[in-house]
């Protein structure tokens, strides 16, 4: 690889040495007729109008005659060597024609060897032209930046490729830690402790709703009145709220003779059992409150673990997006590479092996 590289640097210094020749023979040649045309211009230029022609026209070719050589003069002035001509050429055409007719007339001779010399100006920068087209075009491809990049991009996979094992190294012990965590808090037991208490509470509010709730009908029929005969009507819970005053208003119903049989026995269960049942459900509410903190708490702990792990796995697929993006790149610089070492294979007509 280093060899081919090599030749290549002295086949391309070789190629410019040569062209630097080629330069130097033309520019040369350049200032050869440069000198020659300016020296023409000159002669023009001192060249006296013959007396036979008419004062009239005689100031007509004067004046196109300074015209002529002040434009001409100052566009060979600013012709420096061979690669300067270029863009000059467009102009160099123009000096054919733009002498004038009258002064083409005076000094035909003098503006002929002018165009001449000026023809061969052109003709000599389409030769050097011509002979530069035939030197191969050495632009050596930058193989040593391109080995660097590569080496870095390999350097950066290694590193997000270790970070990326170390995160789910620690996502692996979080998941163990969150699920012994689990096992150990018996939250399966306590959510399941939590149900039977909701079922249990939810039983009993029911059975006594419906138990209030069949006392209502025969107090509505009687129109009973205050207020919380109203309140009750409204709404049985209003017994869970003020037991007293709903144990006084069936008591009053009963001795009015508002209930028939059945429902007379109903109201006297209610009024006997109200108080205890009620209490057990306060009872059945604050032990459920309580388990349901208990099961906060330990839920919040793991909760903790388990934020904790999403913010791993965010920055596990954060890596893994970067490790792509380093793979992709790492595949292209490769691909850039190889197309190198094509060019350099096709100038040195050698196969190239990396070491």
């Amino acid at each position: 690889m280093e060899r081919a590289l090599l030749e290549l640097e002295k086949r391309k210094e070789k190629a410019l040495e040569e062209k630097s020749q080629l330069r130097e023979a033309y520019s040369k040649k350049v200032s050869k007729l440069l000198k020659e045309i300016k020296k023409e211009v000159k002669n023009l230029e001192k060249e006296r109008i013959p007396k036979k022609i008419d004062e009239r026209i005689s100031k007509i070719v004067e004046n196109e005659r300074r015209a002529y050589v002040d434009t001409l003069t100052n566009f060979l002035e600013r012709i420096e060597n061979i690669d300067s001509l270029e863009k000059f050429l467009p102009e160099l055409s123009k000096f054919h024609v733009s002498h004038g007719k009258y002064v083409m007339m005076v000094f035909e001779k003098r503006i002929y060897r002018i165009n001449k010399l000026l023809k061969e100006l052109s003709e000599v920068y389409g030769e050097y032209q011509v002979r530069l087209r035939n030197f191969e075009e050495f632009e050596v491809p930058d193989i040593k930046s391109i080995l660097e990049d590569i080496k870095r991009a390999d350097e950066h996979i290694q590193e997000v490729r270790g970070e990326l094992e170390r995160a789910k190294e620690r996502e692996e012990n979080l998941k163990a830690t969150i699920a012994e965590k689990k096992r150990n808090s018996t939250l399966l037991e306590l959510e399941e402790k939590i149900e039977s208490l909701k079922k249990e509470l939810s039983h009993r509010e029911i059975k006594l709703s419906s138990d209030l709730s069949y006392l209502k009908k025969p107090l509505k029929k009687a129109r009973v009145k205050g207020h919380a005969a109203e309140m009750f009507l409204k709404d049985t819970k209003f017994a869970f709220e003020e037991p007293m005053k709903v144990k006084e208003l069936l008591k009053n119903a009963m001795e009015r003779g508002y209930f028939d049989k059945k429902h007379a026995k109903r109201a006297k269960e209610v009024i006997e059992n109200l108080d205890a049942e009620l209490e057990k459900i306060e009872i059945l509410r604050k032990e459920l409150d309580s388990l349901e903190r208990e099961k906060n708490r330990r839920s919040k702990e793991i909760g903790d673990f388990e934020a904790r792990l999403r913010r791993l796995e965010a920055k596990i697929r954060e890596k893994e997006e970067e490790l792509e993006k380093a793979k992709r790149k790492l595949r292209e610089l490769e691909e850039e590479l190889n197309r190198r070492l094509k060019e350099i294979e096709k100038i040195l007509g050698t196969k190239i092996e990396l070491a």
